[in-house]
């Protein structure tokens, strides 16, 4: 359960059909992460205020807002960012973007991995880059899905994968 004292940070993520939200107020967290498909517009509101309702806390309790800025769909972005704008106009709370990639690759790269992460970006494209422990990410690359197989051959040729066991892979995160 979240502490009643703290403020939260709201997070939103809509950048993708998988959309998520998060709710933390420190290292007490919640989320939800749904496929939203095109519904964006109609379900992160309901879920932003499923979540809080489920942690017993109301929208004032919210800080800040946390929003994932892109790559990603134009219309999952849209929503994303207005919702965040929104509350901030609203609320008077602060807006925190933060790039689509590192948002995904966080997980794996906090653990001690490298990882490629790749996110769809709409009309049959993706965006991807390369993000490893203590290093900046490599720069995130555009391009159809089809040029992807190439991309991702190229770069494990060429990337030096420190953190993982001889003759193991990187993590891919679609």
């Amino acid at each position: 359960m979240l502490s009643s004292a703290a403020p939260l940070l709201l997070a939103i993520d809509t950048s993708t059909d998988t959309a998520g939200i998060g709710l933390a107020d420190g290292p007490v967290c919640a989320e939800l992460v749904w496929p939203a498909g095109r519904t964006q517009t109609t379900s992160v509101l309901d879920a932003i205020d499923a979540l809080l309702v489920r942690c017993g806390r109301t929208i004032a309790d919210v800080g800040a807002v946390g929003v994932a800025v892109g790559p990603g769909t134009f219309t999952g972005l849209r929503v994303g960012l207005s919702l965040a704008k929104g509350f901030a106009l609203g609320r008077d709370v602060s807006v925190i973007g933060v790039p689509t990639l590192a948002v995904t690759s966080a997980p794996f790269v906090e653990a001690g991995n490298e990882v490629f992460a790749v996110v769809p970006a709409g009309r049959g494209r993706v965006v991807c880059a390369a993000h490893a422990p203590g290093a900046e990410p490599g720069p995130p690359r555009n391009m159809a899905f089809v040029e992807f197989g190439s991309v991702w051959t190229t770069t494990l040729a060429t990337l030096r994968w420190t953190k993982t066991s001889p003759g193991s892979r990187p993590t891919i995160w679609l």
